[in-house]
């Protein structure tokens, strides 16, 4: 994978390396977080997550270029089926 950011956006050349015939299924998702002071001094955040890109798959040997993603994007890979929210959220790949 690579990834090229320029003025907030970020484009990403991906590509699927399975061993197995299974599809590589891409999820990317984008936070919108609001901080806040609560009456204790405490600062609380709460973030909601939104696809930053609808969900896609690759077959094996197959690259696919996205562009336009926010730079501070989050994504997850699994093979064979498509990953959930919570499971990008769990483990999202570095980038």
């Amino acid at each position: 994978m690579t990834t090229v950011t320029q003025l907030g956006k970020s484009t990403v050349e991906l590509s699927c390396a399975a061993a197995s015939s299974a599809s590589c299924h891409y999820l990317f998702l984008s936070s919108l977080c609001q901080e806040r002071f609560l009456a204790n001094g405490v600062k609380e955040r709460a973030c909601r997550y939104m696809e930053a890109t609808p969900p896609f798959q690759i077959r094996p040997g197959e690259r696919k270029t996205v562009t336009d993603l926010p730079a501070d994007f989050i994504y997850t890979m699994k093979l064979g089926a498509a990953p959930t929210a919570d499971e990008c959220l769990r483990s999202p790949i570095p980038h």
